[in-house]
């Protein structure tokens, strides 16, 4: 009975062992069902019993003093015991033979019937009924025909009940004896049913905080069933089963939930027991496994060296089967021909070549023979045929196979055959002896000769298949073993040549070669002539050549910015109008990759004899005009509407150009009397600069940069985001530098649009000043220096202790000075580290200049003008 899971069940579970006690099992005792969906609650219950009435209709009682239920169907209890009846007998074994032995019908596994016997390990034995061997076939004037072999012949009969086999059998009788396979004995009664035990479980565990019942079966084994008190559980059904269905020939019960659903679990009244198994399956061996006792009756085996299957009686080992009676001797049957032999000569042959084939044969009686041959398809029997020996032509492929057949025949008209295989050698494909490229590497444009040596074991003409690399192509020899290539118009091109070799019979090989252009040699740079310096313009030669003869390309640098084309070997540069030292480089390509560089270095003067604050684009304040110190006297002066604090720029014509916070820019002739002013919108205290070709560029508080013709009109202006009071620097390309309070330095192309714009992070007070290799060095509020590249970006900056607002100033050795409102004047190396530092008395806003000696001036708020060496 199995178990179900499910809300009730442990009732369903519990009471279908209570069937025991049915009068249907033939047991003494009453049982009486409680009423369909009464919804029996069991409730532990150690004494006296309350009165049943109607309230308690469907009260289940157990009383542990007894172990037996109570059940009250609203009038009186109803005892229900729960002690199991005694079982009825088992159902009876059915006759076990091990291994099983059934009769076997005419068929496949025995042609003449026989018997099936399988082993527990499902291995099958056939034990076939033979025939009487027939008579051999009357020959021809032949010799006597061999004997028969004797057929296994094994007669299977059902056998009775009797002295032999207690409960019938099967009969085996074979020419050496007679031998039985008998059923089994009568297996015992089946035991007496499982009774219930009920036990008590206390509160706890399976049963939570109730306690309950226990079903186990009369052995002590737990099942699990437990019934706990609860809430009123499903009622159950229990009807008889008649006999047939489920239950056979017997009969039994069905248990059933009260909501009539069927559970499946049915309990059936078992027949006796049937004899057990009699038989023990031994395997295969070429001797018994063990010795033929009592102790081993009925054991069997099937021994490999006689091929018998063999039982044990008790005392000996019976042999199931034996082979049939030898038949008769058969009549003397005719003699035919005989090969002796058959010999095959050439073999491998090449394709379309020759074999032979040679047969030997005699007749016993002296007969004449005739030999006809036949071959297969492809193979050709080019002469003998008719004769013992034949020539044969190969087909002309390799590998072919394929046979030659003869049957030999005498005058009686009786025959013999014979075979020989045939075959062709198999190819031998190509063999590379050597692959070569003359020259190699190749130049530019230029070609080679690419010559393979290759021969074919078979002597078969061999085909050339080549493949060059990209960009090469063959100009001659194609298919051939010798091709001339040419190379593609690049240097250092390299890629591999293969030619595919085959033979026209499936052979073939492969080689390569790698080839290669020549590498570029890179153009060689002699010398740089710059002339005149120092000059406002410039020629600029520069003498090269290229190894390869390759033509040149030239771009020139002035001051780190090239000015946007290439140019040739010669360039005249014209001077943006501020003097200065400038780097001249020029790069040398020769349009494969080739490059090389060179630099020299160039003084610049000015037509204007000061055309920007501190004069020069390093901003050294160094004068080149001598003053002389003898004199002291007023030549003139200029009364502006306010105050001036700009630095006053020189034009080329001697025009000077002056800043004032009355908010104009002043232009004044060189005796001193106006000759224009232009009005910004506030403070003009940035210095102007002049360009070459006479513009003026100034700042002013109104947050524009202005360019002025030199007639005093506006040329353009852009708007920064605060004041300008940087003084502006122009570059070697005529490109603008200007800080603004908003922290950017910006760059402006000469016709006033953006080039770029750096953020500082702070104030830009400080005028830029341009390096020999157009690094830009301009100073801040946030206490850096900066160095830019001239496209814009950080080439590296440098902290001081306090605001840059000095405009710094570089040297003729690269070497920048710039001071700082922590009292020092700073001494940088081109690369952004210290050289040194000198401290002043107060903080440093002027801007350092630099003597024709090396000296540096600058001045300090501790009233003092320091020379420094």
């Amino acid at each position: 009975m199995r178990t179900i899971e499910r809300s009730g069940i442990f009732i369903a579970v519990f009471l279908a062992l209570l069937v025991f006690n049915s009068t249907g099992c033939g047991k003494e005792g009453s049982y009486q069902v409680p009423p369909v969906n009464a919804g029996a609650k069991v409730v532990q219950s150690a004494g006296q019993l309350p009165v049943c009435t109607a309230v308690i209709n469907g009260q289940l009682y157990f009383i542990t003093a007894t172990n037996t239920f109570q059940y009250c169907d609203g009038n009186s209890y109803v005892a229900i015991n729960l002690t199991g009846p005694t079982g009825t007998n088992g159902t009876n074994g059915t006759n076990g033979v091990s291994p099983t032995v059934t009769v076997e019908p005419l068929g496949t596994n025995c042609t003449n019937g026989g018997v099936k016997i399988v082993d527990a390990a499902s291995n099958t034995t056939y034990i076939c009924t033979g025939t009487a061997g027939t008579n051999g076939t009357n020959g021809t004037n032949g010799t006597n025909g061999t004997d028969g072999t004797n057929g296994v012949s094994v007669t299977v009969t059902a056998y009775p009940s009797g002295t032999t086999c207690p409960n019938a059998g099967l009969k085996l009788v074979s020419a050496s004896g007679t031998s039985y396979v008998c059923n089994g004995t009568n297996g015992t009664n089946g035991t007496n049913g499982t009774s219930v035990v009920v036990t008590t479980i206390n509160a706890g565990g399976v049963c939570g905080t109730v306690t309950g019942i226990n079903v186990k079966l009369n052995n002590g084994v737990d099942v699990g069933s437990n019934i706990c008190n609860g809430t009123n559980g499903t009622s159950v059904i229990i009807t008889a089963i008649s006999a047939g269905g489920v239950c056979g020939a017997a009969t039994g019960i069905n248990v059933k939930l009260g909501n009539g659903v069927d559970t499946g679990s049915n309990i059936c009244n078992g027949t006796n027991g049937a004899n057990g198994v009699s038989i023990l399956w031994l395997g295969s061996a070429a001797t018994p496994p063990v010795t033929c006792d009592a102790g081993h009756l009925d054991n069997a085996y099937y021994n490999t060296d006689d091929f018998t299957a063999l039982i044990c009686n008790g005392s000996s080992w019976v042999t199931l089967a034996e082979r049939g009676p030898q038949g008769a001797q058969g009549i003397p049957g005719p003699t035919m021909p005989v090969i002796q032999s058959l010999s095959v000569f050439g073999v491998p042959a090449e394709p379309g070549g020759s074999i032979t084939v040679a047969v030997s044969a005699q007749s016993a009686e002296g007969l004449a023979l005739a030999y006809n041959w036949t071959k297969s398809s492809g193979w050709v029997i080019s002469g003998g045929q008719g004769t013992s020996i034949i020539t044969i032509t190969a087909p002309s492929t390799y590998a072919a196979g394929g046979t030659a057949m003869v049957t030999v025949t005498d005058t009686q008209s009786r025959s013999a055959v014979g075979t020989v295989a045939l075959s062709t050698v198999g190819n031998l494909g190509p063999v590379i002896g050597s692959i070569s490229a003359s020259p190699n590497p190749v130049a530019k444009s230029g070609s080679t000769t690419i010559t393979v040596n290759a021969v074919d074991p078979n002597g078969d003409s061999l085909g050339y298949n080549w493949s060059v690399p990209a960009g090469w192509s063959v100009t001659g020899g194609a298919g051939t073993s010798q091709i001339t290539v040419s190379a593609p118009n690049q240097y250092s091109n390299i890629g591999n040549a293969s030619v595919t070799v085959t033979d026209g019979n499936g052979g073939s090989i492969i080689s390569s070669i790698g080839l290669a252009t020549v590498a570029n040699a890179y153009p060689v740079l002699e010398s740089i002539d710059i002339y005149p310096q120092p000059a406002t313009a410039a020629d600029f030669v520069c003498n090269a050549y290229d190894p390869n003869g390759d033509a040149l390309s030239y771009a020139w640098k002035v001051g780190g910015v090239y000015p946007g084309v290439v140019t040739g070997a010669s360039w005249y540069w014209y001077s943006q109008g501020i003097p200065g030292y400038y780097d001249v480089d020029v790069r040398v390509s020769d349009g494969y990759g080739g490059m090389v560089s060179g630099s020299s270095f160039m003084n610049v003067s000015s037509g204007s004899p000061w055309p920007k604050f501190h004069r020069d684009i390093q901003s050294t304040g160094f004068s080149p005009f001598y003053a002389n110190p003898a004199t002291g006297w007023l030549k003139w002066r200029y009364l502006a509407d306010e105050g001036m604090g700009s630095s006053p720029a020189v034009g080329a014509d001697g025009t000077i150009y002056v800043g004032s916070v009355d908010d104009y820019l002043y232009a004044l002739n060189p005796n001193g009397t106006l000759k224009w002013r232009y009005l910004t919108g506030n403070y003009v205290h940035s210095s102007p600069a002049v360009g070459a070709d006479g513009t003026i560029y100034v700042g002013s508080f109104d947050r524009y940069l202005y360019a002025l013709n030199p007639n005093g009109t506006l040329k353009w202006r852009y708007l920064t985001g605060n004041s300008v009071y940087s003084p502006p620097a122009v570059g070697a390309d005529g490109t603008i530098y200007v800080g603004s309070y908003d922290h950017y330095l910006y760059a402006l192309n000469p016709n006033g649009t953006l080039k770029w714009r750096y953020q500082t992070g702070g104030s830009i007070n400080s005028s830029p000043a341009v390096g020999a290799d157009g690094t830009i060095y301009v100073g801040s509020d946030n206490d850096y220096l900066y160095a830019l590249n001239p496209n814009g970006t950080l080439k590296w900056r440098y902290q001081t202790g306090n605001n840059v607002s000095s405009s710094p100033a570089v040297g003729a050795d690269g070497t920048i000075y710039v001071g700082s409102e922590d009292q020092y004047l700073y001494a940088l190396n081109p690369n952004g580290t210290l050289r040194w530092r000198y401290l002043t008395g107060d903080g440093i806003n002027s801007s350092p200049a630099v003597g024709a000696d090396g000296t540096i001036y600058v001045g300090s708020w501790d009233d003092y003008l320091y020379a420094i060496e």
